[in-house]
């Protein structure tokens, strides 16, 4: 099955009447094409979160990768280390970012 097969059988089943019509975070009833933006809003914050989740297989592999270099090469340590903090510190904040949007994304959009 090809991806542009997979896609008219999702699309096919995917219509305005086979989605809830009432908002599960505030209650109230949606109007039409609601149904459709309110499935869009969680897909775009559940694809969001997959920032999350790529940042937290880098940082295995960064971490990983460190302690391998101190084995090889233990003269090296604080120089590795250093600079392995500053990398996760900055693999994380985007973890963070994507997690604020998914949020933002979720109860403003």
């Amino acid at each position: 099955m090809s991806f542009i097969d997979l896609t008219n059988v999702i699309s096919s089943h995917l219509d305005a009447g086979s989605l809830p019509n009432v908002d599960s975070v505030s209650g109230t009833q949606l109007q039409n094409g609601g149904a459709v933006a309110y499935l869009g809003k969680y897909l775009g914050a559940g694809l969001t979160m997959l920032a999350a989740g790529a940042v937290g297989l880098m940082q295995g592999f960064a971490t990983a990768n460190s302690v391998q270099a101190v084995a090889r090469n233990p003269e090296a340590q604080p120089k590795i280390l250093s600079t392995m903090i500053v990398g996760l510190a900055l693999a994380e904040a985007v973890a963070i970012y994507a997690l604020i949007v998914s949020i933002l994304i979720i109860f403003v959009a």
